[in-house]
């Protein structure tokens, strides 16, 4: 009789993103990497390839486009990790260092526990746009003071 595991069926994704192009790594439920390539780091591209395929689990580690991808990603039913970066000495240590090794490498971790990514969250649009605005105003809030109190220190 064979058994079927809600684990063994799953899909994994690793995603090391560059600016220009990010290297995907894709194991089946076994662990066998199943897929390997390079895509464009761009909103279409990432739709195109992620918008229709079967729901899996995806680790990326954060960065400068973590935010988005992430968003992205999740938008498309996906459950994503965003890994913390200074958390994978394994990663950042390895000998063998490359876009496609840190790939596989993220695509193995989330596989066996997530937890071991350090996983963070990035906080909202809306949230940051009003962190953002909040500093803005205490920025100006406090400009004339600070202009005063220049003056009175001058000697």
């Amino acid at each position: 009789m064979q058994t079927s595991n809600a684990a063994e069926s799953a899909t994994t994704i690793g995603i090391d993103v560059s600016d220009k192009y990010s290297r995907v790594c894709v194991l089946d439920g076994s662990g066998a990497v199943v897929e390997e390539g390079r895509m464009a780091t761009t909103g279409p591209a990432f739709r195109r390839r992620f918008s229709t395929a079967p729901r899996a689990r995806v680790a990326i580690e954060a960065g400068a486009h973590s935010a988005w991808i992430s968003r992205l990603l999740a938008e498309a039913g996906h459950e994503v990790i965003v890994a913390n970066p200074r958390r994978l000495r394994l990663i950042y240590e390895n000998d063998k260092k490359s876009d496609r090794v840190d790939a596989e490498w993220l695509a193995r971790v989330a596989r066996l526990d997530a937890t071991l990514l350090a996983p963070i969250r990035h906080i909202a649009r809306v949230r940051a746009k009003r962190r953002s605005l909040s500093c803005e105003r205490a920025t100006r809030s406090c400009a004339p003071a600070r202009s005063s109190l220049t003056t009175c220190a001058a000697p």
